[in-house]
Protein backbone atom coordinates (compact mmCIF):
# COMPACT_ATOMS: atom_id res chain seq x y z
CA UNK A 1 0.00 0.00 0.00
CA UNK A 2 2.79 2.12 1.14
CA UNK A 3 4.78 1.60 -2.59
CA UNK A 4 1.61 2.04 -4.28
CA UNK A 5 1.37 5.54 -2.73
CA UNK A 6 5.02 6.43 -3.47
CA UNK A 7 4.05 5.57 -7.32
CA UNK A 8 1.39 8.09 -7.34
CA UNK A 9 3.41 10.86 -5.57
CA UNK A 10 6.31 10.22 -8.04
CA UNK A 11 3.64 10.28 -10.88
CA UNK A 12 2.07 13.45 -9.37
CA UNK A 13 5.81 15.19 -9.38
CA UNK A 14 6.92 14.14 -12.57
CA UNK A 15 3.43 15.63 -14.25
CA UNK A 16 3.52 18.67 -12.26
CA UNK A 17 7.44 19.47 -13.48
CA UNK A 18 5.91 18.56 -16.86
CA UNK A 19 3.40 21.00 -16.68
CA UNK A 20 5.93 23.85 -15.29
CA UNK A 21 8.29 22.95 -18.43
CA UNK A 22 5.35 23.00 -20.63
CA UNK A 23 3.74 26.40 -19.06
CA UNK A 24 7.59 27.90 -19.52
CA UNK A 25 7.85 27.01 -23.04
CA UNK A 26 4.70 28.02 -23.76
CA UNK A 27 5.44 31.33 -22.29
CA UNK A 28 8.47 31.68 -24.45
CA UNK A 29 6.84 30.81 -27.69
CA UNK A 30 4.31 32.93 -26.91
CA UNK A 31 6.51 35.45 -26.72
CA UNK A 32 8.27 34.46 -30.00
CA UNK A 33 5.03 34.43 -32.11
CA UNK A 34 4.10 38.14 -30.61
CA UNK A 35 7.30 39.45 -31.18
CA UNK A 36 7.66 38.12 -34.82
CA UNK A 37 4.33 39.68 -35.70
CA UNK A 38 4.51 43.15 -33.84
CA UNK A 39 8.72 43.72 -34.36
CA UNK A 40 9.30 46.45 -36.42
CA UNK A 41 11.87 45.82 -39.21
CA UNK A 42 15.38 47.65 -38.66
CA UNK A 43 15.69 51.03 -40.99
CA UNK A 44 17.99 50.10 -43.84
CA UNK A 45 20.67 52.51 -43.53
CA UNK A 46 20.79 55.77 -45.48
CA UNK A 47 22.17 56.01 -48.67
CA UNK A 48 24.07 59.53 -47.68
CA UNK A 49 25.65 57.69 -44.99
CA UNK A 50 29.76 57.64 -45.21
CA UNK A 51 31.82 54.79 -46.10
CA UNK A 52 33.22 53.09 -43.02
CA UNK A 53 36.70 52.40 -43.19
CA UNK A 54 39.13 51.26 -40.40
CA UNK A 55 42.94 51.53 -40.19
CA UNK A 56 45.11 49.46 -37.88
CA UNK A 57 49.46 49.19 -36.86
CA UNK A 58 49.25 47.02 -39.71
CA UNK A 59 48.83 49.40 -42.45
CA UNK A 60 51.80 51.63 -40.97
CA UNK A 61 54.92 52.43 -43.40
CA UNK A 62 56.81 54.51 -41.33
CA UNK A 63 56.87 55.40 -37.36
CA UNK A 64 59.02 57.51 -35.61
CA UNK A 65 59.05 58.36 -31.92
CA UNK A 66 60.81 61.41 -30.38
CA UNK A 67 61.12 61.19 -26.36
CA UNK A 68 61.29 64.54 -23.87
CA UNK A 69 62.66 63.58 -20.49
CA UNK A 70 59.36 65.43 -19.37
CA UNK A 71 56.72 62.21 -19.50
CA UNK A 72 55.26 62.70 -22.98
CA UNK A 73 56.34 61.91 -26.45
CA UNK A 74 55.63 63.14 -30.24
CA UNK A 75 54.79 60.73 -32.41
CA UNK A 76 54.75 60.49 -36.18
CA UNK A 77 53.63 57.31 -38.28
CA UNK A 78 51.99 56.99 -42.05
CA UNK A 79 49.85 54.50 -43.02
CA UNK A 80 48.08 52.71 -46.29
CA UNK A 81 44.74 53.10 -46.02
CA UNK A 82 42.42 52.37 -48.98
CA UNK A 83 39.98 55.13 -49.42
CA UNK A 84 36.38 55.09 -51.52
CA UNK A 85 35.11 58.29 -53.11
CA UNK A 86 32.83 60.73 -51.52
CA UNK A 87 32.25 60.52 -47.63
CA UNK A 88 34.51 58.57 -45.27
CA UNK A 89 34.43 58.34 -42.40
CA UNK A 90 37.77 56.92 -41.30
CA UNK A 91 38.47 54.84 -37.84
CA UNK A 92 42.72 55.22 -37.06
CA UNK A 93 43.01 52.37 -34.70
CA UNK A 94 45.87 51.31 -32.15
CA UNK A 95 46.52 54.52 -30.91
CA UNK A 96 47.20 55.55 -27.07
CA UNK A 97 44.86 56.24 -24.80
CA UNK A 98 46.73 58.76 -23.39
CA UNK A 99 47.05 60.94 -26.04
CA UNK A 100 46.39 64.86 -25.68
CA UNK A 101 43.24 65.09 -28.51
CA UNK A 102 44.01 68.64 -29.28
CA UNK A 103 47.49 68.09 -30.86
CA UNK A 104 46.26 65.11 -33.53
CA UNK A 105 47.17 66.76 -37.05
CA UNK A 106 46.42 64.89 -40.19
CA UNK A 107 48.95 65.87 -42.76
CA UNK A 108 46.90 67.61 -45.63
CA UNK A 109 46.74 65.68 -48.74
CA UNK A 110 46.09 66.69 -52.21
CA UNK A 111 42.17 65.48 -52.70
CA UNK A 112 41.27 65.07 -49.51
CA UNK A 113 39.11 67.26 -46.91
CA UNK A 114 38.66 66.84 -43.69
CA UNK A 115 35.74 68.11 -41.95
CA UNK A 116 35.94 67.49 -38.65
CA UNK A 117 37.93 65.08 -36.14
CA UNK A 118 37.71 63.19 -32.77
CA UNK A 119 39.35 61.11 -30.31
CA UNK A 120 36.85 58.39 -29.31
CA UNK A 121 37.69 56.53 -26.15
CA UNK A 122 33.74 55.08 -25.01
CA UNK A 123 35.36 51.42 -25.11
CA UNK A 124 33.37 48.76 -25.80
CA UNK A 125 31.69 46.28 -23.22
CA UNK A 126 28.53 44.42 -22.32
CA UNK A 127 26.93 47.56 -20.42
CA UNK A 128 28.00 49.94 -22.83
CA UNK A 129 26.38 48.02 -25.70
CA UNK A 130 23.23 47.91 -23.46
CA UNK A 131 23.48 51.68 -23.16
CA UNK A 132 23.72 52.15 -26.68
CA UNK A 133 20.81 49.67 -27.31
CA UNK A 134 18.37 51.62 -25.45
CA UNK A 135 15.19 51.92 -27.26
CA UNK A 136 16.42 49.78 -30.14
CA UNK A 137 15.41 46.34 -31.16
CA UNK A 138 18.05 43.60 -30.37
CA UNK A 139 17.70 39.60 -29.28
CA UNK A 140 17.28 37.93 -26.07
CA UNK A 141 18.54 34.19 -25.96
CA UNK A 142 17.08 32.13 -23.02
CA UNK A 143 18.77 28.56 -23.03
CA UNK A 144 17.00 25.56 -21.26
CA UNK A 145 18.01 21.62 -21.16
CA UNK A 146 14.94 19.15 -22.31
CA UNK A 147 15.30 15.46 -23.22
CA UNK A 148 19.16 15.71 -22.07
CA UNK A 149 19.88 18.40 -24.74
CA UNK A 150 20.84 22.10 -24.78
CA UNK A 151 17.94 24.28 -26.61
CA UNK A 152 18.46 28.22 -27.44
CA UNK A 153 15.12 30.33 -27.70
CA UNK A 154 15.35 33.59 -29.46
CA UNK A 155 13.49 36.47 -28.42
CA UNK A 156 12.96 39.91 -30.53
CA UNK A 157 12.50 42.61 -27.80
CA UNK A 158 12.87 46.49 -27.74
CA UNK A 159 15.09 47.67 -24.61
CA UNK A 160 13.46 50.29 -22.94
CA UNK A 161 15.35 50.87 -19.75
CA UNK A 162 18.95 49.16 -18.05
CA UNK A 163 17.48 50.34 -14.62
CA UNK A 164 15.91 46.40 -14.08
CA UNK A 165 16.26 45.97 -17.06
CA UNK A 166 12.79 46.43 -18.66
CA UNK A 167 11.95 45.35 -22.20
CA UNK A 168 8.90 45.81 -24.73
CA UNK A 169 8.27 41.68 -26.15
CA UNK A 170 5.43 42.19 -28.64
CA UNK A 171 2.96 44.13 -27.46
CA UNK A 172 3.90 43.78 -23.87
CA UNK A 173 6.23 45.51 -21.17
CA UNK A 174 8.22 42.56 -19.46
CA UNK A 175 10.15 42.83 -16.50
CA UNK A 176 12.01 40.39 -13.79
CA UNK A 177 13.55 38.11 -16.68
CA UNK A 178 17.41 37.47 -16.81
CA UNK A 179 18.36 36.24 -20.60
CA UNK A 180 21.58 34.04 -20.80
CA UNK A 181 22.27 36.04 -23.54
CA UNK A 182 22.20 39.19 -26.12
CA UNK A 183 22.39 39.27 -29.60
CA UNK A 184 23.25 42.76 -31.16
CA UNK A 185 22.50 43.18 -35.42
CA UNK A 186 25.55 44.86 -35.69
CA UNK A 187 28.35 47.24 -33.63
CA UNK A 188 26.23 51.17 -32.82
CA UNK A 189 28.17 54.07 -33.96
CA UNK A 190 31.19 55.72 -31.57
CA UNK A 191 31.89 52.77 -29.86
CA UNK A 192 34.88 51.01 -30.04
CA UNK A 193 36.87 48.05 -28.51
CA UNK A 194 39.93 50.35 -28.30
CA UNK A 195 41.03 54.20 -28.09
CA UNK A 196 40.38 55.34 -32.21
CA UNK A 197 41.27 58.20 -33.66
CA UNK A 198 37.98 59.31 -35.98
CA UNK A 199 38.05 61.29 -38.81
CA UNK A 200 35.40 62.70 -41.13
CA UNK A 201 37.02 62.96 -44.51
CA UNK A 202 35.28 63.70 -48.40
CA UNK A 203 37.72 62.11 -51.30
CA UNK A 204 37.90 63.26 -54.46
CA UNK A 205 39.79 59.83 -55.77
CA UNK A 206 39.12 56.48 -54.77
CA UNK A 207 42.40 54.37 -54.08
CA UNK A 208 45.36 53.71 -51.84
CA UNK A 209 46.34 57.17 -50.06
CA UNK A 210 49.55 57.31 -47.47
CA UNK A 211 48.20 59.29 -44.86
CA UNK A 212 50.97 61.24 -42.13
CA UNK A 213 49.58 61.47 -38.92
CA UNK A 214 50.80 63.53 -35.70
CA UNK A 215 50.25 63.40 -31.76
CA UNK A 216 51.23 64.23 -28.45
CA UNK A 217 50.74 61.46 -26.09
CA UNK A 218 51.41 61.67 -22.54
CA UNK A 219 52.73 58.67 -20.34
CA UNK A 220 55.99 57.93 -22.15
CA UNK A 221 59.34 59.29 -20.50
CA UNK A 222 62.59 58.52 -20.78
CA UNK A 223 65.88 58.92 -18.20
CA UNK A 224 69.62 58.77 -18.25
CA UNK A 225 71.74 56.35 -15.35
CA UNK A 226 75.01 56.33 -15.31
CA UNK A 227 77.62 53.72 -13.30
CA UNK A 228 80.87 55.04 -12.17
CA UNK A 229 82.93 51.99 -11.38
CA UNK A 230 85.91 53.58 -9.23
CA UNK A 231 89.30 52.28 -8.68
CA UNK A 232 90.84 50.48 -5.52
CA UNK A 233 92.28 54.33 -4.97
CA UNK A 234 89.62 56.28 -6.14
CA UNK A 235 91.64 58.56 -8.28
CA UNK A 236 89.58 57.14 -11.99
CA UNK A 237 86.96 55.26 -12.83
CA UNK A 238 85.52 54.03 -15.48
CA UNK A 239 81.93 55.19 -16.85
CA UNK A 240 79.05 53.71 -18.69
CA UNK A 241 75.42 55.33 -19.25
CA UNK A 242 71.98 54.00 -20.22
CA UNK A 243 69.03 55.16 -21.18
CA UNK A 244 65.49 53.99 -20.02
CA UNK A 245 62.55 53.86 -22.12
CA UNK A 246 59.40 53.70 -20.40
CA UNK A 247 55.79 53.54 -22.24
CA UNK A 248 52.88 53.50 -20.11
CA UNK A 249 50.75 55.25 -23.00
CA UNK A 250 48.77 51.82 -23.88
CA UNK A 251 49.66 51.65 -27.36
CA UNK A 252 52.79 48.94 -28.80
CA UNK A 253 55.31 51.03 -30.94
CA UNK A 254 57.31 48.36 -33.61
CA UNK A 255 59.79 49.28 -35.54
CA UNK A 256 60.12 52.92 -34.84
CA UNK A 257 62.60 55.45 -35.46
CA UNK A 258 63.62 56.94 -31.43
CA UNK A 259 64.87 60.13 -30.66
CA UNK A 260 65.68 61.14 -27.42
CA UNK A 261 65.44 65.26 -26.36
CA UNK A 262 67.58 66.36 -23.71
CA UNK A 263 66.32 69.57 -21.99
CA UNK A 264 63.36 70.99 -20.25
CA UNK A 265 60.47 71.85 -22.84
CA UNK A 266 58.34 74.66 -21.91
CA UNK A 267 55.13 73.84 -22.24
CA UNK A 268 51.92 76.15 -21.82
CA UNK A 269 49.70 76.27 -18.53
CA UNK A 270 45.72 76.04 -18.66
CA UNK A 271 43.05 74.51 -20.51
CA UNK A 272 43.38 75.55 -24.14
CA UNK A 273 45.30 73.43 -26.67
CA UNK A 274 48.95 72.95 -26.34
CA UNK A 275 51.35 73.96 -29.79
CA UNK A 276 53.47 70.66 -31.27
CA UNK A 277 56.80 70.99 -30.17
CA UNK A 278 58.99 72.03 -33.31
CA UNK A 279 60.01 69.17 -35.33
CA UNK A 280 64.11 68.66 -34.24
CA UNK A 281 64.95 65.87 -36.69
CA UNK A 282 64.69 69.13 -40.01
CA UNK A 283 66.17 71.36 -37.60
CA UNK A 284 69.59 69.48 -36.28
CA UNK A 285 72.75 69.44 -37.23
CA UNK A 286 75.14 66.18 -36.81
CA UNK A 287 77.98 67.26 -34.39
CA UNK A 288 79.10 63.95 -33.12
CA UNK A 289 78.76 60.60 -31.98
CA UNK A 290 77.74 58.84 -28.46
CA UNK A 291 78.39 55.25 -27.45
CA UNK A 292 78.14 54.09 -30.55
CA UNK A 293 74.23 53.43 -31.09
CA UNK A 294 73.30 57.28 -30.67
CA UNK A 295 73.72 60.58 -32.89
CA UNK A 296 74.22 63.10 -30.76
CA UNK A 297 72.90 66.55 -32.48
CA UNK A 298 72.50 70.29 -30.87
CA UNK A 299 68.95 71.65 -32.24
CA UNK A 300 68.20 75.37 -30.78
CA UNK A 301 68.61 75.13 -27.22
CA UNK A 302 68.60 71.67 -26.66
CA UNK A 303 70.51 68.23 -27.83
CA UNK A 304 68.75 65.43 -29.57
CA UNK A 305 69.84 61.66 -29.43
CA UNK A 306 68.96 59.93 -32.54
CA UNK A 307 69.09 56.21 -32.36
CA UNK A 308 71.14 54.56 -34.83
CA UNK A 309 68.21 51.24 -35.16
CA UNK A 310 64.90 50.86 -35.13
CA UNK A 311 63.57 49.81 -31.97
CA UNK A 312 60.24 48.13 -30.62
CA UNK A 313 58.38 50.32 -27.43
CA UNK A 314 55.35 47.39 -26.31
CA UNK A 315 52.58 48.73 -23.55
CA UNK A 316 53.24 49.03 -20.65
CA UNK A 317 57.44 48.18 -20.75
CA UNK A 318 60.56 49.59 -19.20
CA UNK A 319 63.64 49.43 -22.02
CA UNK A 320 66.96 49.79 -21.75
CA UNK A 321 69.58 51.19 -24.33
CA UNK A 322 73.56 51.87 -23.64
CA UNK A 323 74.39 55.39 -24.56
CA UNK A 324 77.90 55.87 -23.60
CA UNK A 325 81.26 54.62 -22.22
CA UNK A 326 84.49 55.90 -21.04
CA UNK A 327 87.14 53.92 -19.13
CA UNK A 328 89.23 55.81 -17.42
CA UNK A 329 87.90 59.45 -16.26
CA UNK A 330 89.59 60.98 -13.68
CA UNK A 331 87.93 61.45 -10.56
CA UNK A 332 88.55 64.06 -7.77
CA UNK A 333 87.16 63.47 -4.37
CA UNK A 334 86.46 66.27 -1.90
CA UNK A 335 84.70 66.54 1.51
CA UNK A 336 82.18 69.11 2.38
CA UNK A 337 81.48 70.41 5.79
CA UNK A 338 78.40 73.15 5.51
CA UNK A 339 76.48 75.32 7.30
CA UNK A 340 73.03 77.16 7.87
CA UNK A 341 72.07 80.82 7.70
CA UNK A 342 70.33 81.15 10.58
CA UNK A 343 73.14 80.71 12.80
CA UNK A 344 74.57 83.93 12.31
CA UNK A 345 71.54 85.92 13.70
CA UNK A 346 71.26 84.11 16.96
CA UNK A 347 72.58 83.36 19.88
CA UNK A 348 73.17 79.58 20.10
CA UNK A 349 73.25 77.69 23.08
CA UNK A 350 76.30 77.14 24.89
CA UNK A 351 77.40 73.38 25.70
CA UNK A 352 79.74 71.04 23.57
CA UNK A 353 79.98 72.01 20.08
CA UNK A 354 77.91 70.69 17.80
CA UNK A 355 78.97 67.45 15.14
CA UNK A 356 78.47 68.49 11.51
CA UNK A 357 78.97 66.22 8.86
CA UNK A 358 81.29 65.98 6.47
CA UNK A 359 79.53 65.14 3.02
CA UNK A 360 81.56 63.19 0.35
CA UNK A 361 81.73 64.85 -2.90
CA UNK A 362 82.97 63.18 -6.01
CA UNK A 363 83.11 65.25 -9.36
CA UNK A 364 84.51 64.50 -12.81
CA UNK A 365 84.94 66.75 -16.11
CA UNK A 366 82.90 66.29 -19.50
CA UNK A 367 85.78 66.97 -21.71
CA UNK A 368 87.45 64.62 -24.45
CA UNK A 369 90.52 64.22 -22.03
CA UNK A 370 88.19 62.44 -19.75
CA UNK A 371 86.87 60.48 -23.00
CA UNK A 372 83.44 62.27 -22.40
CA UNK A 373 83.05 65.44 -24.49
CA UNK A 374 79.30 65.30 -25.61
CA UNK A 375 76.37 66.78 -23.61
CA UNK A 376 75.15 64.24 -20.78
CA UNK A 377 71.81 64.12 -20.47
CA UNK A 378 69.94 64.61 -17.07
CA UNK A 379 70.11 61.48 -14.77
CA UNK A 380 71.11 59.17 -11.59
CA UNK A 381 74.81 58.15 -11.29
CA UNK A 382 75.44 55.30 -8.96
CA UNK A 383 79.14 54.85 -7.91
CA UNK A 384 80.75 51.65 -6.87
CA UNK A 385 83.93 50.87 -5.79
CA UNK A 386 85.79 47.47 -5.58
CA UNK A 387 87.14 46.43 -1.90
CA UNK A 388 90.29 44.30 -1.14
CA UNK A 389 89.37 41.45 -2.83
CA UNK A 390 88.20 43.26 -5.96
CA UNK A 391 84.22 42.89 -4.56
CA UNK A 392 82.26 45.65 -5.76
CA UNK A 393 80.70 47.37 -2.99
CA UNK A 394 77.48 50.35 -3.35
CA UNK A 395 78.77 53.49 -2.34
CA UNK A 396 75.97 55.70 -3.13
CA UNK A 397 74.48 57.71 -5.98
CA UNK A 398 73.05 61.35 -6.81
CA UNK A 399 71.96 62.80 -9.75
CA UNK A 400 73.38 64.73 -11.68
CA UNK A 401 71.60 67.62 -14.32
CA UNK A 402 72.08 67.83 -17.95
CA UNK A 403 76.12 68.72 -18.78
CA UNK A 404 77.22 70.30 -21.63
CA UNK A 405 80.57 69.52 -22.51
CA UNK A 406 82.94 71.30 -20.91
CA UNK A 407 81.46 71.42 -17.31
CA UNK A 408 81.78 69.58 -14.45
CA UNK A 409 79.80 66.54 -13.13
CA UNK A 410 79.29 66.71 -8.93
CA UNK A 411 77.90 64.21 -6.96
CA UNK A 412 77.07 63.98 -3.39
CA UNK A 413 77.56 59.91 -2.05
CA UNK A 414 76.74 60.27 1.30
CA UNK A 415 78.56 61.51 4.54
CA UNK A 416 82.01 60.45 5.54
CA UNK A 417 83.30 57.65 8.39
CA UNK A 418 86.49 59.20 8.95
CA UNK A 419 86.26 62.81 8.27
CA UNK A 420 84.34 64.32 11.46
CA UNK A 421 83.65 67.92 12.22
CA UNK A 422 82.64 69.79 15.37
CA UNK A 423 81.25 73.68 15.18
CA UNK A 424 81.08 75.95 18.26
CA UNK A 425 79.81 79.49 18.13
CA UNK A 426 82.74 81.27 20.62
CA UNK A 427 81.03 84.68 20.60
CA UNK A 428 77.78 86.81 19.79
CA UNK A 429 77.02 90.78 19.82
CA UNK A 430 74.09 93.22 18.88
CA UNK A 431 76.02 96.06 17.53
CA UNK A 432 72.83 97.89 16.90
CA UNK A 433 69.19 96.61 16.35
CA UNK A 434 69.86 95.45 12.31
CA UNK A 435 73.35 94.37 13.09
CA UNK A 436 74.50 91.40 14.42
CA UNK A 437 78.37 89.68 15.06
CA UNK A 438 79.09 86.08 15.46
CA UNK A 439 82.69 84.24 15.64
CA UNK A 440 82.99 80.60 15.12
CA UNK A 441 85.38 78.06 15.01
CA UNK A 442 84.81 74.04 12.91
CA UNK A 443 87.44 71.62 14.11
CA UNK A 444 88.02 68.91 11.55
CA UNK A 445 89.52 65.74 12.55
CA UNK A 446 90.69 63.18 9.82
CA UNK A 447 91.04 59.75 10.68
CA UNK A 448 92.50 58.52 7.35
CA UNK A 449 96.03 57.62 7.01
CA UNK A 450 96.51 60.01 4.19
CA UNK A 451 95.71 64.06 4.10
CA UNK A 452 92.86 65.36 3.12
CA UNK A 453 91.47 68.96 2.20
CA UNK A 454 87.78 69.96 3.80
CA UNK A 455 85.77 72.34 1.83
CA UNK A 456 83.72 74.67 4.87
CA UNK A 457 80.84 76.43 2.99
CA UNK A 458 78.79 79.05 5.06
CA UNK A 459 75.44 79.93 3.43
CA UNK A 460 75.25 83.20 5.30
CA UNK A 461 72.87 84.84 3.26
CA UNK A 462 71.68 88.47 3.40
CA UNK A 463 73.81 91.39 3.98
CA UNK A 464 77.07 90.45 5.13
CA UNK A 465 80.97 90.32 5.21
CA UNK A 466 83.95 88.72 6.57
CA UNK A 467 85.62 90.62 10.02
CA UNK A 468 88.24 88.07 10.01
CA UNK A 469 89.50 84.32 9.75
CA UNK A 470 92.37 82.09 9.94
CA UNK A 471 92.40 80.88 6.87
CA UNK A 472 91.97 82.20 3.40
CA UNK A 473 88.51 82.56 2.85
CA UNK A 474 86.39 82.78 -0.67
CA UNK A 475 83.21 84.12 -2.18
CA UNK A 476 81.59 81.76 -4.55
CA UNK A 477 78.50 83.77 -4.36
CA UNK A 478 76.78 86.46 -2.71
CA UNK A 479 74.99 84.16 0.09
CA UNK A 480 78.00 82.03 0.11
CA UNK A 481 81.55 82.13 2.62
CA UNK A 482 83.64 79.54 1.75
CA UNK A 483 87.68 77.55 3.36
CA UNK A 484 89.53 74.96 2.49
CA UNK A 485 91.25 73.44 5.07
CA UNK A 486 93.90 70.83 5.00
CA UNK A 487 94.37 68.22 7.70
CA UNK A 488 96.87 66.16 8.31
CA UNK A 489 96.87 62.32 8.04
CA UNK A 490 95.73 61.25 11.54
CA UNK A 491 95.07 64.79 12.64
CA UNK A 492 93.24 67.61 13.14
CA UNK A 493 92.22 71.36 12.14
CA UNK A 494 90.48 74.36 13.43
CA UNK A 495 88.63 76.98 11.43
CA UNK A 496 87.97 79.98 13.11
CA UNK A 497 86.53 82.95 11.45
CA UNK A 498 84.10 86.31 12.64
CA UNK A 499 80.88 87.22 10.41
CA UNK A 500 79.14 90.63 10.47
CA UNK A 501 75.21 90.52 9.14
CA UNK A 502 73.04 92.83 8.70
CA UNK A 503 68.97 92.47 8.73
Amino acid sequence: MLAKKMRAKNSRGKEWKWAGRCLVQGLLSGLVLAASLTAAPLPPQSAASPAEVSSSSKGRVSLAITLYNSNFALVREARRVQLPAGAVRLAFEDVPNSIESSTVHLAPARGIDVMDQSYEYDLLSPGRLLDKYLGKQMTLIFRGRQNGATHETDVPAVLLSTNGPVWKIGNEIVTGIQPNGYRFPELPGGLYSSPTLVWSLRNARPGERTLEVSYLADQMNWDANYVLDLTRNGQKGSIDGWVTLKNNSGAAFENASLSLVAGQVHRAAGPGPRPMPMMLRAQAAVVGGVGGQFTQQATGEYHLYQLNRRVDLRSNESKQIHLLSAPAVPVVETYVVEGHSEIFRTRLPQGAPTPVPASVYLSFRNDAGAGLGEPLPAGTVRVYQPDSQGNPIFLGEDRIDHTPKGETARLNIGNAFDITARRRQTDFRVISPRVRESAFEVTLHNHKSEPVTVEVREPVGGSWELVGSNFPAKKPNAFTLEFDVPVPAGGSATLTYRVRVTD
